[in-house]
């Protein structure tokens, strides 16, 4: 019966969908020290930084060494920026963070709720400078270094050959299940549809990893400040306008510069790299392959019961 088991879980990590099994194995992980660390008051402070690296690191080693080693570590991807790359960087950086403070300031209609991780992973700030130091590791380091390797790695690593349009899908829609939250859901899809973007345009994880610290440094001791001004602002539907406006001339500049960029080299180094894709139809239809396979029933399952628990 065992080697049934293994057999089975093997023949699923070497099929195309292993790296959903990837993901349901360390939201499984996350659940269980979520639990443990619930049920033994552990404080969140003191396990946080080794829970996650244990949640992340064991099911990618595993995946690792089924699915061929080193092939699976995406060095080709850690290149230093461009000089033609800083204004897709500067701009999407900016549009990430409004973007996402935008969708929550429409989501929370004025009540600002502190930034989440992994839900039950959560450590209030005390007002101490060690505090902040380690809620800056916790929060804004450790977990967009471990997220862009599984996430921007490999799941576009694995889903690429489906389609450009089905690998950014995939790659977002279970990066956003991993907040372990309604509330989340649709800021972390944003932001992992905008991290896609950026590693295609700019062939670089580094880029995207420092992207993502950006952002949750921002989330975690900014954005309560900037959402805080619309709260003591005369007109809050004035203050919502003029940050949408922003974030879309944002967004202008962002899609215009992508399209020169993909104009100009389209004949060169992206056209292998870049956008390849199949055509929309059979995109779709491996969209769909992927999202009623067993591992993703089972990822959305246990988002669905983690935030129940969370939330009741």
């Amino acid at each position: 019966m065992l080697k049934r088991i293994k057999d089975f879980f093997a023949e699923m990590l070497y099929a195309p969908i292993g790296a959903l099994l990837l993901v349901f194995a360390i939201m499984l992980m996350l659940s269980i020290f979520n639990l443990i660390n619930t049920t033994l008051l552990f404080s969140s402070n003191t396990w946080m930084l080794p829970m996650i690296a244990l949640a992340f690191l064991v099911p990618y080693f595993i995946f690792r060494a089924f699915r061929g080693g080193k092939k699976y570590l995406p060095a080709q991807h850690l290149e230093t920026p461009k000089r033609y790359h800083i204004p897709i960087i500067l701009l999407s950086t900016g549009l990430i963070l409004l973007g996402s403070m935008l969708i929550k300031i429409l989501l929370i209609k004025g009540k600002y709720v502190e930034f989440p991780l992994y839900s039950a992973f959560f450590a209030n700030r005390n007002g101490s400078v060690f505090n902040d130091i380690y809620l800056a590791l916790a929060f804004c380091l450790i977990p967009p270094i471990f997220e862009g390797l599984i996430f921007r790695g490999v799941l576009l690593k694995e889903f690429y050959r489906r389609g450009f349009l089905c690998a950014v899908l995939c790659s977002s829609i279970f990066f956003s299940l991993l907040g372990f939250s309604f509330f989340e859901l649709l800021p972390r899809f944003f932001l992992g549809i905008m991290l896609c973007i950026v590693i295609y345009a700019t062939e670089s994880l580094a880029i995207t990893i420092t992207m993502h610290i950006a952002y949750n440094l921002f989330a975690t001791f900014f954005e309560p400040t900037f959402i805080s001004l619309k709260n003591i602002s005369a007109n809050t539907d004035l203050f919502i306008f003029i940050t949408t406006i922003i974030t879309l001339i944002i967004g202008i500049f962002l899609f215009s510069h992508l399209s020169r960029l993909y104009r100009k080299y389209s004949h060169t180094k992206f056209e292998e790299n870049f956008v390849k894709s199949t055509s929309i139809e059979r995109t779709f239809w491996h969209l769909v392959e992927l999202m009623l396979s067993i591992p993703a029933i089972a990822c959305y399952v246990l988002f669905m019961i983690v935030t129940l628990i969370m939330y009741a």
